[in-house]
């Protein structure tokens, strides 16, 4: 029972000015960080640049593949999905960090 008596009933009275703090660091990053999801417009429907950024990762993924299969170098993979998975990660998250918005 005196556990329970010693735990305060918020945060805000253990750390009064935490909120302050939390501000001032998240106004000094404002510029460089997107709270929201950036979304282009295609004919009027908003669309998140993710799914563009995912689609060119797909489309240079399925290249790579493409051209693994033709010289034959996928034969020394050993689990081709999963390198194909790891391959569209890579170029989409390559190609995310050049093209932000």
């Amino acid at each position: 029972m005196r556990l329970i008596l010693c735990i305060p009933c918020s945060i805000a009275s253990v750390f009064p000015h935490a909120d302050e703090a939390t501000l001032e660091a998240a106004g000094k990053f404002n510029r460089w960080i997107h709270w929201g999801q950036p979304e282009l417009s295609v004919a009027g429907l908003l669309v998140p640049w993710i799914m563009f950024i995912g689609a060119l990762g797909f489309l240079a993924a399925w290249l790579v593949m493409a051209i693994l299969e033709r010289t034959g170098l996928s034969r020394h993979l050993w689990h081709l999905p999963l390198f194909f998975v790891a391959l569209l990660v890579l170029f989409s998250s390559l190609i995310g960090t050049l093209f932000f918005p």
